[in-house]
């Protein structure tokens, strides 16, 4: 391809963003500058969520602005152009924790874990996708399925980029670069943010695998109707979380407790039975088994709010807790995520069976101390801001 004509496709890609950012109701048809008085902006959510440090960190703020004002600087949002903001509040209103801050503590239902239709255990079929990827690796495989049987046009992932501290947001095309983003980073990154990814690469159509914060944001950002992403975001995946961590404070632990090693060199990490599992070239011959509560310290405070375990805005939500050996628990939520878990057992992708209300039960009780603990951080965190 010619230089000129790479020339004249960014200008093309340039007048198009700048033709984004003017016409906001084109982005946005809920936007409406009769609303704007009524509605926070992002002096609001830096205020209560971002200064406070209850961030998650997602970057649906980022993904949101119509003006193209904010950006991800040193792990949180930044306003980059004050002047350019309209100050329209769609950071503010897609925002996961500023809506958790709203919520009063009493208005947590312990007992939920949200709505849904069936219950299965289930593990990939494809060997490789197993034995890589956390529990039976069907998140991965789901992802695959999708992409393979052309339900959607790719997959927006979160690769690692050389180590296991820095990860990437990327559009996935086939099963090898999804499989190249398989395993769970455990540190926070604005994968949202990436969803201009999606409108940049003008993706019709995409499957996402998230945590619930992510998630949450992800659905928040469809229900602002934002570009067409009520249509393109055709499945949702969501990971069972109980918190994340800050990558400085998780490798500086790790270093004091493994006498020096590097916690971004390791190869794998999974959580298992209340313990982060390290596997590293420093100790081949086992991985490291660390309590997480040695780790509590490195948690991102945003987590300290969150009272969602099992991603409840998903399509279909994973995880380990309560599932056999290199099984993964799959709670079925909508016609969307039924459809795409059938589309995989019918293809040979997955191998599923039913799930009885009694292996599920260790959900259901992590779930209610998570709620009870963060519902707790909560009302913690307003009376001291009340006072």
């Amino acid at each position: 391809m010619s230089e000129e004509h790479n020339n004249q496709s960014e200008d093309k890609d340039k007048s198009e963003t700048q033709s984004d950012s003017i016409d906001f109701t084109v982005v946005y048809p809920l936007y409406n500058e009769e609303l704007m008085e009524e509605r926070e902006t992002y002096e609001d959510l830096f205020r209560e969520v971002v200064d406070t440090g209850l961030c998650s960190g997602e970057g649906a703020c980022v993904a949101s602005c119509p003006a193209f004002v904010l950006e991800f600087q040193n792990k949180r949002p930044v306003i980059v152009d004050e002047e350019g903001c309209i100050k329209c509040g769609i950071c503010t209103a897609v925002c996961s924790r500023y809506s958790v801050l709203e919520a009063a503590p009493r208005d947590i239902d312990l007992e939920s874990i949200g709505e849904y239709k069936s219950l299965w255990q289930a593990y990939s079929l494809d060997e490789e996708v197993r034995s890589e990827g956390q529990s039976g690796g069907v998140a991965t495989a789901l992802m695959i399925c999708a992409v393979e049987e052309e339900m959607v046009e790719a997959a927006l992932v979160l690769q690692a980029e050389g180590d296991a501290m820095t990860s990437k947001s990327k559009i996935a095309y086939t099963k090898e670069e999804i499989i190249k983003a398989q395993k769970s980073k455990y540190v926070t990154f604005p994968s949202l943010a990436a969803v201009n990814l999606v409108r940049k690469n003008r993706i019709e159509s995409f499957v996402y695998v998230g945590t619930p914060c992510q998630v949450t944001g992800l659905k928040y950002l469809i229900n602002q109707r934002l570009d067409g992403l009520y249509h393109r975001a055709r499945y949702i995946i969501g990971l069972f979380c109980m918190e994340s961590f800050m990558p400085q404070p998780l490798a500086e632990i790790f270093r004091e407790r493994t006498g020096g090693l590097n916690y971004a060199e390791a190869s794998r990490v999974d959580i298992d039975k209340g313990r982060l599992v390290i596997h590293h070239p420093g100790r081949p011959e086992k991985p490291y088994r660390i309590r997480l509560r040695h780790f509590d310290k490195a948690m991102r405070p945003g987590c300290k709010i969150c009272t969602d375990l099992t991603a409840e805005d998903a399509d279909l939500s994973v995880g380990n807790v309560g599932a056999k050996p290199k099984n993964t628990v799959v709670v079925v939520r909508t016609h969307a995520g039924e459809e795409l878990l059938n589309k995989a057992i019918e293809k040979g992708y997955i191998a599923a069976e039913p799930m009885v209300d009694k292996e599920f039960q260790l959900v259901v009780n992590l779930n209610r101390m998570k709620k009870k603990e963060r519902a707790r951080s909560i009302d913690k965190f307003i009376q001291e801001e009340s006072e």
